[in-house]
């Protein structure tokens, strides 16, 4: 019997092993879930909220009074909406890690009465490892990646005009996540007027790659 025991004895240690190994494989597996969990759209927009008003990258909500707005936030055109329900928000895997991801986007408000179109603000936080980064520079990304794309375009259709970044900031959109970032924008051709711009279209951004597809369109025809 003690001969059975001790030729057992090995094979016992190496069962405890793997079960000790299948019951952190499980905790790692909790506490992932539980960090993706922790991520509420919500807390994200008001804590992003508050970072942008703090670095003075835009204005409080407009107000109907523009003088004292502006007296209220200096050397600011544009203020955070007032209304809840312009904040997007959309939750994906986007790096392919199997955890989700948060973007969250909202269009700015003129509260100054400036001419033109206000832009988009965009931040992304996703999963690295067992905590969670911030990439606030997405929408430079993507108005870069789509000059160009454009640029290619122009390379291989000689009809296609010169167009310059005037007014990207305003006309480039987020919308969503599908597949990629998702949203709209307009180029303009360095002799258009504010109001016609050349071309329009819709993106789709990815955010790994750093590369888009557009589906560019000629306006007036």
């Amino acid at each position: 019997m003690k001969k059975l025991f001790l030729q057992l004895l090995p094979l016992m240690g190496i069962i405890v092993l793997f079960s000790c190994k299948g019951n952190s494989k499980s905790n790692q597996t909790t506490e992932s879930q539980a960090l993706v969990q922790e991520l509420d759209a919500k807390d994200e927009i008001t804590k992003w909220k508050q970072e942008l008003l703090d670095a003075k990258q835009i204005g409080q909500p407009c107000t109907g009074d523009l003088a004292s707005w502006s007296n209220q936030n200096p050397n600011q055109e544009n203020g955070l909406p007032a209304d809840e329900n312009a904040y997007g928000s959309q939750k994906a895997d986007v790096n392919g890690d199997g955890k989700q991801d948060l973007l969250i986007y909202f269009m700015s408000e003129n509260c100054s009465g400036h001419n033109g179109g206000t832009p988009t603000y965009a931040r992304l936080v996703y999963s690295d490892g067992d905590s969670y980064k911030i990439n606030d520079a997405l929408t430079t990304e993507v108005k870069n990646a789509i000059l160009a794309e454009y640029n290619k375009l122009k390379e291989s259709d000689k009809t296609f005009k010169s167009v310059s970044n005037n007014f990207l900031d305003e006309t480039t959109t987020i919308t969503g996540y599908e597949n990629g970032v998702k949203g709209a924008y307009s180029l303009y051709a360095e002799d258009d007027a504010h109001c016609c711009p050349s071309y329009s279209g819709t993106y789709v951004y990815d955010v790994n790659s750093k590369s888009i597809t557009i589906d560019n369109k000629v306006n007036g025809k």
